[in-house]
């Protein structure tokens, strides 16, 4: 993707208009680098001299964790996907006053959002893809979970329109064009897909600029909002992030023994959905599932990591040839089980009961393999706060992907430390820089972006707290 500096910086002074951002906030930075909204986190605080929450990454992925950095630092703003939000009120986080909750990456329901402003949170629901530059519209939702103040970011445009590029009547169904200056400059490398997501805008009377198609199916309502209903194309998300099926396939595929590679969403057995791979082999035998989740972790984030995979002679086909997603089959998670043991410890025990009760079965073995089982990284998150409460042990969710199966992850326990009710690890925090920084030339008349607000009485530096200063 090719994101240029003006996108992005427009962006970021965009959403500190808009959120009313000021050096007294302090930002929480939870989202992993690999995911575009942690260019907010990251980039915000050090434009508008605000504090910066650093959480790290075993906490950015442990709803119990985050809530115990929330409780320590009290920042005033979280940004998190609808399932993370919603984790954490299950954990018994409950927010407070004066604090900023963003909402993004997939729906948020009025049924969460009124949770998350029962004790005074103020609750903003975002919307854009990467291609847009993060977000392209905020959406403050008040207590009862109605839309209170919609509106596209500063230098954003946002159509809705159909098949001919026409403008649909309020209230019909289009397909959401976003224009403006944040609109990257499209795909590297790949200038037929580029063509065909990117167009120019007619609707500009300013030459070069393009609206970006996003696929997402929308209506706007009498208020002006829009409300994002769904896609159109094969892009899919889960867990609130979306992604391309055929990047999983393309590193499927790069192993010997798989000759051709779809990826497909299927139901979860906990009601959410789940990504499934559907494999023909090029001769000899498939890799184990096991082998499968290895090669795409080296090279994918494991949120795109199939929770299952399911061998076939070839693909149904459609009419014109097509693969018939409709026509692929639900995977069954008890085909690749393998025959039952019954635990021989303490530890296996635990283990079986967390998982039997989180993914919903009975009768599992220490020899079987939690992803096997319809097992997920969201699940995962659940089995190790389960595992965390029951044993009183440090359990991370990284454990469910580095011992999967029962008698591993159970003789695994014992390299994880026990739980003392402190937190592992300092957050960074901002502090005025100190009169030897500010005498440096280097640090005298520079030039602001001409778009930029002013950064304040001073820059800022970034410490570790309370540990010496990071120079």
């Amino acid at each position: 993707m090719l994101i240029h500096h003006q996108a992005l910086t427009n962006f970021l002074v965009s959403m500190q208009r808009r959120l009313a951002l000021q050096p007294a906030d302090a930002i929480a930075a939870l989202t992993t680098v690999s995911f575009d909204p942690s260019t907010l986190e990251l980039y915000l605080p050090l434009l508008i001299g605000a504090r910066l929450v650093l959480g790290s990454a075993e906490q950015s992925r442990d709803p119990q964790r985050i809530a115990e950095l929330l409780a320590r630092y009290q920042p005033t703003v979280l940004q998190a996907t609808p399932v993370m939000l919603r984790m954490l009120l299950d954990v018994g986080w409950t927010g407070y006053p004066g604090l900023l909750v963003l909402s993004g990456g997939e729906k948020l329901t009025t049924e969460l959002a009124s949770r998350l402003a029962v004790n005074g949170a103020e609750v903003w629901d975002l919307y854009g893809p990467t291609e847009t530059t993060v977000w392209a519209t905020a959406t403050r939702i008040g207590p009862d979970g109605s839309v209170v103040d919609w509106a596209a970011l500063g230098n954003y445009t946002s159509y809705l329109l159909d098949g001919r590029c026409e403008p649909v009547a309020d209230g019909d169904v289009g397909e959401l064009y976003v224009g403006g200056l944040s609109v990257a400059r499209g795909y590297f490398g790949r200038p037929g897909l580029t063509a065909e997501r990117f167009i120019p805008d007619p609707y500009s009377s300013r030459a070069g600029h393009r609206l970006y198609r996003t696929g997402d199916l929308a209506r706007r309502r009498a208020d002006g909002s829009i409300e994002i209903l769904g896609r159109a194309d094969h892009q899919v998300k889960i867990r609130g992030h979306r992604m391309e099926p055929a990047e999983i396939e393309a590193a499927l595929v790069a192993h010997p023994d798989v000759r051709a590679a779809v990826v497909h969403p299927t139901p979860a057995g906990d009601g959410e959905w789940q990504l499934t791979g559907y494999l023909i082999p090029s001769g000899n035998a498939l890799p184990t599932a096991e082998q499968l989740r290895e090669l795409l972790l080296r090279t994918l984030p494991d949120y795109m990591v199939p929770n299952a995979f399911v061998e076939l002679a070839e693909f149904p086909l459609t009419a014109s040839g097509k693969v018939d997603r409709k026509a692929l089959p639900q995977p069954d998670p008890g085909t690749t089980r393998i025959e039952h043991a019954p635990p021989r410890n303490a530890e296996e025990r635990a283990v079986i009961d967390v998982w039997q009760e989180v993914l919903g079965r009975t009768g599992i073995g220490v020899h079987d393999d939690f992803f096997d089982l319809g097992g997920h990284s969201l699940l995962a998150t659940r089995v190790a706060v389960r595992l965390r409460a029951m044993l009183e042990i440090d359990v991370p969710v990284r454990s469910l992907f580095d011992h999967s199966t029962v008698a591993k992850l159970a003789a695994g326990l014992a390299d994880y430390p026990r739980l003392t009710g402190s937190p592992n690890s300092p957050a960074l925090v901002a502090r005025r820089r100190t009169a030897r920084h500010q005498g440096r030339p280097e640090y005298q008349g520079r030039p602001e972006y001409p778009s930029t607000p002013s950064h304040g009485a001073g820059a800022y530096a970034i410490q570790l707290h309370p540990q010496e200063d990071v120079q």
